[in-house]
């Protein structure tokens, strides 16, 4: 991100200060009150580095602590990341290793309200901190986009998960390369 720094200028009747910041061409824009996002640039790669199989009538894939699972269950508050195709798949579909453009990149988060649970008691609200990173694989392949989660409470620092956090929670199946690594990987 870039500041212009103030600047002044006198009209007949009034002193103007003229003061704003910008968005560095390739980063991701952040919205006034949402705290520092991802900094997933839009011109990252996402590579599937082993075949995945898609059970029948599911739309996605999730992953937690470095894990596949299928089931699509969370684990307590631990960050997780969902890989989703762009139609549900009626019979099982295996995603061959290849390299997906990321078109576009958005952080948005969400207020969760407390509520009860069945067992009497109340769970606590929380906000859910997700980066969506939405592909055009040029495989065929049919992927449709990559979010990444993790609630925040009211006593954490609310941000959204850093790179290094994404990684960890995808493990090795999918690996996310920023274009300056892209860059050094090439020479």
């Amino acid at each position: 991100m870039y500041c212009l720094h103030a600047r002044r200028a006198v009209t007949a009747s009034a002193l103007l200060v003229l003061a704003g910041c910008g968005i560095l061409p390739g980063t991701t824009p952040i919205k006034a009150d949402a705290p520092r996002s991802s900094y997933v640039p839009q011109d990252a790669v996402l590579e599937v580095t082993e075949p995945m199989t898609v059970p029948r009538g599911r739309a996605s894939l999730h992953f937690q602590e470095g894990q596949m699972d299928v089931t699509g269950t969370t684990m307590g508050d631990l960050p997780y990341c969902e890989l989703f195709l762009r139609i549900p798949q009626v019979t099982e579909r295996v995603i061959n290793p290849g390299i997906l453009e990321i078109d576009e990149v958005n952080d948005t988060s969400r207020q969760i309200a407390a509520s009860s649970t069945i067992y009497g008691g109340v769970a606590r609200g929380y906000e859910l901190f997700q980066t969506e990173m939405v592909m055009h694989p040029r495989d065929g392949s049919g992927l449709r986009s990559l979010r990444c989660m993790v609630r925040r409470y009211e006593d954490d620092k609310k941000r959204y998960l850093t790179v290094g956090e994404i990684r960890q929670t995808l493990g090795n199946s999918l690996l996310l390369t920023l274009p300056s690594e892209q860059t050094d990987a090439a020479e």
